[in-house]
């Protein structure tokens, strides 16, 4: 397998899992961990992943204020997950607080409400999720817009909560 095909295997994969590992693509391309750490390295140069230990992400950790569809890809399996799970834990005539992130949209798209259901929520996705649902009444909480997380943040926000 030639160099751009390595790179277009390792990219596909990012964008699947979110991380990749030099041991499985290792196996997968039939190639030395030498051959694999030059790839990631190169794709870190042109700033397509970050490299971590015995492997590489598809974004630097690190970095806080990432867009909401790029978290949106990684580990989308295990959100999903997650948000099954949670969803289960709803019971009849709850109140719940759903802040912002992937992660609690995949509960918001789970949530079958048995009976009233009242959410608070300062992400705008999770609210524009559950405003139709029957049964389901939304609180959309004040402030400035966030464009990297879609959800509202400042003093608004705060205060109402603290009330």
């Amino acid at each position: 397998m030639n160099l751009t095909d390595r790179h277009q295997h390792i990219l596909s994969r990012l964008k699947k899992e979110g991380s990749v590992n030099v041991i499985d693509l290792c196996n997968e391309l039939e190639v030395s961990s030498v051959t694999i750490r030059k790839d990631l390295k190169m794709l870190e140069d042109r700033n397509l992943l970050f490299r971590t230990h015995g492997g590489g992400t598809l974004a630097n950790p690190y970095t806080t204020d990432r867009p909401v569809t790029e978290k949106a890809m990684i580990r989308s399996g295990e959100k999903l997950g997650i948000g099954e799970a949670a969803a289960k834990l709803i019971e009849s005539n709850d109140c719940i607080l759903i802040a912002s992130g992937t992660t609690v949209l995949s509960l918001a798209k789970n949530i079958q409400p048995h009976g009233q259901l009242t959410v608070v929520t300062a992400a705008l996705n999770v609210a524009m999720e559950l405003v139709h649902h029957p049964g389901v009444e939304v609180i959309q909480l004040p402030g400035i817009i966030r464009k990297t997380s879609s959800s509202v943040t400042g003093n608004f926000a705060e205060e109402m909560l603290g009330s």
